[in-house]
């Protein structure tokens, strides 16, 4: 499996979660809509958004983003010391940086 890191995770002011993978992928990343996850990818950010949190947190948005790309695509989002975080408490980054793909947590 692809490893692509992640340069940034963001929560706009509106709450949508922003996840930046290095690589564009825009011919491939585009077609993520196709899961019926919620999660879309925006040509303006070149990045996979979630919708503003309702039911779920952005904790689960996180994990059905990555969840979603790699059940779909084959690619693993990583998260490195170099990702840039913004709007995005401490303990959520804690939570993020633990969270393995596949796993129950």
């Amino acid at each position: 499996m692809e490893e692509i890191e992640i340069t940034e995770i963001s929560i706009l002011d509106s709450g949508e979660l922003r996840i930046t993978p290095i690589v564009n992928w825009n011919d491939l990343f585009q077609f993520i809509y196709r899961t019926a996850t919620g999660v879309v990818w925006s040509d303006s950010s070149k990045s996979f958004m979630s919708p503003a949190p309702r039911e779920r947190s952005s904790f689960d948005w996180y994990k059905n983003i990555v969840g979603s790309v790699v059940s779909e695509m084959g690619v693993l989002l990583t998260i490195t010391p170099d990702t840039k975080w913004h709007n995005v408490p401490r303990e959520l980054q804690q939570e993020m940086e633990g969270y393995v793909p596949g796993s129950n947590t």
